[in-house]
């Protein structure tokens, strides 16, 4: 008798193990759906002014190239694109050349930027369809002229080594089109800044 009472509660220890370790996997991967939460108090950057406590206005009539990738090709050269509007996109050159050659929109999930005093932050949305939530993180630096910017990655773990970005100015510029989901949301043009918008 007492064999088969621990016969029964190792199954039921087992199945209670198997439905715990789902229910986690859940929580934290999504399946290929997510993410099902905008983790809207992550971010900030969009309810702050473009420019604050400073004199430095940076260009965003062409792209900022990053200087360390003149040997890449051009399907990996990384370029940082700025809005007058403190919106940002980092792509490829290859894309850039291709949206300006067509001049179709470039559908994408735009990131938030802004200047205070020296220093600059780009503030990027994190949207990955295996996470549950959403997620964030930065590109802080200083702004060296009002061509060249230094930014390091960060992400509140790791920090990268900084790098150079040196402006290049474009005759046609690519016509960005913000497709991010926080865009549609209520709560983000309540709370947008108004050098924003």
């Amino acid at each position: 008798m007492i064999r088969i009472f621990e016969e029964a509660y190792v199954k039921a220890m087992n199945r209670l193990t198997k439905i715990f370790l789902l229910t986690i996997n859940t929580l934290f991967y999504s399946c290929g759906t997510g993410p099902w939460f905008i983790q809207k108090d992550l971010y900030g950057v969009y309810k702050e002014p473009v420019y604050q406590n400073t004199d430095i206005l940076l260009r965003t009539d062409g792209f900022y190239a990053h200087l360390d990738d003149s040997k890449k090709v051009d399907l990996t050269r990384k370029v940082l694109l700025l809005t007058k509007n403190g919106y940002t996109l980092m792509i490829t050159y290859d894309e850039l050349k291709k949206s300006i050659a067509s001049q179709d929109p470039v559908f994408k999930e735009l990131d938030w930027w802004k200047v205070k005093k020296d220093s600059i932050i780009i503030e990027h949305y994190g949207e990955t369809k295996k996470l549950i939530k959403t997620n964030v993180w930065w590109y802080k630096g200083k702004v060296l002229n009002d061509s060249i910017i230094e930014i390091a990655y960060e992400d509140g773990i790791y920090t990268r080594k900084p790098v150079k970005y040196k402006f290049v100015r474009l005759d046609t510029l690519p016509k960005l089109k913000n497709n991010t989901r926080y865009y549609k949301k209520d709560w983000y043009h309540a709370n947008l800044h108004r050098s924003r918008q």
